[in-house]
């Protein structure tokens, strides 16, 4: 069986069973860009995933979390100092 015929029998599975459909396109929450935990942004898995990280608003957002991220865990440490806790 060469490969076109195994994607069109993929192809004709999925049409045949409309859940088949929505199992095939998997969505991904992205944890950056969601702000609202009731509210995640989501986005296909594949090439709209990969534009999605691209974008001006996701790299922002992810800069923001890592200056956070690293502002908290430098605060952490100079207490750890003060106090001379390890």
């Amino acid at each position: 069986m060469s490969k076109l015929d195994v994607r069109t029998n993929e192809m004709l599975t999925l049409l045949s069973r409309p859940t088949a459909i929505l199992q095939a396109r998997i969505r991904r929450v992205c944890p950056v860009c969601t702000i609202q935990e009731d509210r995640p942004v989501m986005l296909e898995e594949g090439t709209e995933w990969d534009l999605h990280q691209r974008t001006r608003s996701h790299r922002r957002l992810a800069v923001k979390l890592t200056q956070k991220d690293y502002l908290q865990h430098k605060h952490c440490d100079t207490k750890q100092d003060i106090y001379g806790d390890e």
